[in-house]
């Protein structure tokens, strides 16, 4: 192994280590080719995973809207020679992290978390602390810049969104060359085209609705008499909190989730999935 190789070794064990690592199943539609497993959630393989993706898209757009900010400002050179195409690349760039921030929310509110209650488990993994803060936050964080910030969504640019899409779908089958697993059932590379493709194209529709939710909330910003601003932020964080699924909602139990686990009881219960988390590189070797 060279030399950064261990670096990278020692930076993804440093930052999963603070997550810690679980175990996880991974579900599986009836028509799939590959066996039912779970997998320790920990090392490199949550890099994997597409809310880890969507969140690289969000540290790329703030890092390069710091840096955007920082010029106007005066505090950094100009970039308008150096770097005159970062404005552009930062506004695509929160487009597409837009889109995927809500598709990402919505896939564990309204598919992932029932999908556990039905095949009898208690969703205990979405409702741990980093779990929370990447399956909740991103949405809220997206939702703040579109409302404050002013930034457009452009028709014409949903085609990113569908490249970055393509992009996952991509990363996510190779890996499931190497392993034979993959995280979402809905991607699976071994479902029949019967069944593949009525959920790509309803995937896509997904994106293409979510991307033009953005476009209708940025045009009601110029729209202020018909809905003040106070009335718009409102009407938007409340219509968030019903699309995400919130540890003060309580742990669902199975097998309708009409009961709830009490947080202190979910959190003992978490502890026992704990692994280490030099457990997870064994999927890349």
């Amino acid at each position: 192994m060279g030399s950064a190789a261990l670096v990278w070794h020692a930076l993804i064990g440093r930052v999963t280590s603070k997550m810690g690592s679980f175990i996880a199943e991974v579900a599986r539609f009836p028509s799939s080719r590959l066996r039912p497993t779970s997998v320790v959630m920990g090392g490199p393989i949550v890099l994997l995973t597409f809310t880890v993706q969507c969140w690289t898209l969000q540290g790329l757009y703030f890092t390069g809207a710091a840096v955007v900010s920082a010029s106007q400002l005066g505090l950094l050179p100009a970039i308008d020679a150096s770097l005159p195409s970062l404005p552009r690349v930062c506004h695509v760039l929160f487009e597409v992290a837009f889109a995927c921030a809500l598709l990402t929310s919505c896939v564990v509110t309204f598919f992932l978390i029932p999908g556990n209650l039905k095949r009898g488990q208690t969703p205990l993994l979405f409702f741990r602390n980093h779990q929370q803060l990447m399956h909740c936050a991103n949405l809220y964080l997206m939702l703040n810049e579109l409302l404050f910030n002013a930034i457009p969504i452009v028709p014409a640019d949903f085609w990113y969104v569908l490249l970055f899409a393509l992009f996952y779908l991509a990363l996510a089958w190779t890996f499931c060359q190497i392993s034979s697993i993959v995280y979402y059932p809905f991607i699976d590379p071994t479902l029949p085209p019967k069944l593949a493709i009525p959920i790509y194209l309803g995937l896509v529709v997904i994106l293409g609705a979510f991307y033009s939710l953005g476009c209708g909330l940025q045009a009601a910003h110029s729209m202020e008499m018909l809905l003040p601003t106070y009335g718009r932020i409102l009407c938007v964080y409340l219509g968030a909190s019903r699309l995400v699924w919130t540890r003060w909602k309580g742990v669902p139990l199975p097998p309708d989730g009409t009961k709830h686990l009490s947080w202190a009881e979910a959190s003992i219960q978490c502890k026992a999935l704990e692994r280490p988390v030099s457990e997870g590189w064994k999927y890349l070797r």
